[in-house]
Parts: C-alpha cells; sequence; structure tokens
C-alpha cells in the first residue's frame, strides 16, 4: 500500500476501505508453443493495451525470414495497431465488432451476410480536401482525429496507405464476427479462418464460411 504513489493509487471504495494501489499487466503469449514471450507492466491509472501492444510488436524478437500472426480481440482494433504489425512485416487477425467495421468498409455492415474483402485505405490528419495528394480516392481516405495514435503521419508523412482484408464470419449459433487481417488471400483462403479463429477463440464454434 502507497498512497502516494498517484499513478497506482486508488482511493477507499466499497471494495477497499483503506485503498489499494494496481498495475496492469499486457502479456504476449504464443498460441502454438503455449509460453509467454513478453510481458509490459503499466500503472493501473496509465493503462493503455494500445500503446502495450504497438510496444510489444515492435520489440517482438522474430528470426529473419520467420513469420508470425498476432492475434487481438476487439479492444485491439486499430489502424495504429494494424500499422505497427504491417511495418514489422508480419501479420495480424484482430476481432472487429460492427461499431468499427462501417469505419473501414464504408458503410454498416450489422445486415449483411457472411463476405471477404479487402480494403484500401488512405490514413490522414487533414478534414481538407484540397489538401488530398489523391483526392479522386476521396472515399478511400479516413480521417485520424489528433488525439488518436498514429504513429507514422507526422509533418513529413501526412498520408499512410493502409491494405487490409476484412471478413465477416457465421457462428454456429446464427450470430456474425468480423475479422480484420492482412493475411494474403493467396495462402489463406476464407475457409481457412475457421481453424484460425479457433487456436485464439476455442470457445466460440464457427460453422464454416461462404464468402462472396
Amino acid at each position: 500500500l502507497n498512497p502516494e504513489d498517484k499513478d497506482t493509487y486508488f482511493e477507499p471504495n466499497g471494495k477497499s476501505t483503506r485503498g489499494f494501489n494496481q498495475i496492469h499487466i499486457n502479456a504476449m503469449f504464443s498460441l502454438l508453443d503455449k509460453r509467454f514471450t513478453d510481458i509490459l507492466v503499466q500503472p493501473a491509472r496509465k493503462r493503455n493495451e494500445y500503446s502495450a501492444f504497438c510496444s510489444m510488436v515492435d520489440s517482438a524478437d522474430i528470426p529473419e525470414h520467420f513469420k508470425v500472426i498476432f492475434f487481438g480481440d476487439r479492444g485491439y482494433t486499430s489502424y495504429n495497431n494494424f500499422a505497427h504489425v504491417i511495418e514489422k512485416g508480419q501479420y495480424f487477425l484482430i476481432q472487429c465488432n460492427d461499431k468499427r467495421a462501417p469505419g473501414m468498409m464504408g458503410y454498416p455492415v450489422d445486415t449483411l451476410p457472411a463476405f471477404d474483402k479487402d480494403i484500401s485505405l488512405i490514413l490522414t490528419r487533414s478534414k481538407a480536401v484540397s489538401k488530398y495528394s489523391r483526392p479522386e480516392l476521396f472515399s478511400s481516405y479516413r480521417y485520424i482525429y489528433q488525439n488518436a495514435p498514429m504513429d507514422y503521419i507526422n509533418d513529413q508523412r501526412t498520408e499512410y496507405d493502409l491494405a487490409l482484408r476484412l471478413l465477416r464470419i457465421q457462428l454456429d449459433d446464427g450470430s456474425y464476427e468480423n475479422i480484420a487481417t492482412n493475411l494474403p488471400e493467396e495462402e489463406f483462403k476464407a475457409k481457412d479462418f475457421k481453424p484460425l479463429y479457433h487456436l485464439r477463440w476455442q470457445v466460440i464454434p464457427i460453422s464454416a464460411l461462404s464468402a462472396n
């Protein structure tokens, strides 16, 4: 108990009459090796899973010519997270809810059947169309708020091209799950995402995916 540590201390409440200190642990786990490969500890009041993910991706010790897939649940849906994996030369497979998916697709997806779509986006912090370098691709632009992390946009680089793939898959209970990934279609067909999904989320059975 250390009330002087303002980044971890919480005042007395219904759970504790004395107050308490709390940290947040972010861990990277290898699904195939069944072992933890990295850990990042943050003060609870400054917890940021987005920055922790990017930091662990950047520092991951991956042998040359070796490829890995970074899995993440809905809390890790972020263009910045995607970009860090891409810049690392690796792959990601991250869940995406129906509120975030339309930002990528450009239209709502909550009423759509299963699909597998390639998406090419241009990320920018400018709202002025006149500042776009490729205004003919207006529908591909996505505005990134000034306070939203995007480490690859700066004064010298005002736009960032992001190519990804969004899949909508039907679960056995009839509901749908969205998956954002950069896995190439040449090597990973829509049907291959059933065993991939089960590597991380084994409690949710998935029926065979039919995509158009």
